[in-house]
């Protein structure tokens, strides 16, 4: 059993819903379901504690291919992310052309990774997430999202500020 987030693990599921339903029509305005996998891993060694999916999308979508493309982007962001250690969000080491993406962020203990909608979203999932379960304070959101040039993600900090 891993005792990094299996005590936390029922508020994980809940701080993920809660925040995709706020990012839901943001979504939907960019074309996406909004839907995708969440990771939780350990920042000191990289143990990965939660993996899952979430969203309606998940349960409809008619392409298998999507949920393991999800799945396998959540885990490279939070490798890439990992294995970066000066860095705070993915979007750093961020290099499309060789399909690496924002969407990570690392927090306190944790790096959280999500993946399924357009990436400025997932990296704001994530910072919902960590804002939700105190394990981050907004200026600490706030740095990652300057980091990142997230625009999207500070406005939907500002909205809930």
């Amino acid at each position: 059993m891993n005792t990094l987030v299996y005590p936390h693990a029922l508020k994980f599921v809940a701080a993920v819903t809660r925040a995709l339903d706020t990012l839901a029509s943001a979504a939907r305005e960019q074309g996406r379901y909004p839907a995708g996998y969440f990771t939780v891993r350990s920042r000191r060694d990289n143990t990965l504690a939660l993996l899952m999916p979430f969203g309606d999308g998940v349960a409809e979508h008619t392409n298998p291919e999507k949920y393991v493309g999800w799945r396998d982007k959540a885990l490279e962001k939070g490798d890439r992310l990992f294995n970066n250690p000066g860095h705070v969000s993915s979007w750093q080491s961020r290099d499309p052309e060789k399909k690496k993406y924002g969407g990570a962020i690392a927090v306190g203990d944790y790096i959280l990774t999500f993946s399924g909608l357009p990436e400025a979203l997932d990296e704001a999932l994530c910072a919902l997430v960590a804002l939700d379960m105190g394990i981050a304070d907004a200026q600490t959101v706030q740095k990652i999202f300057e980091v990142s040039g997230n625009a999207e993600g500070q406005r939907f900090l500002a909205q809930i500020k």
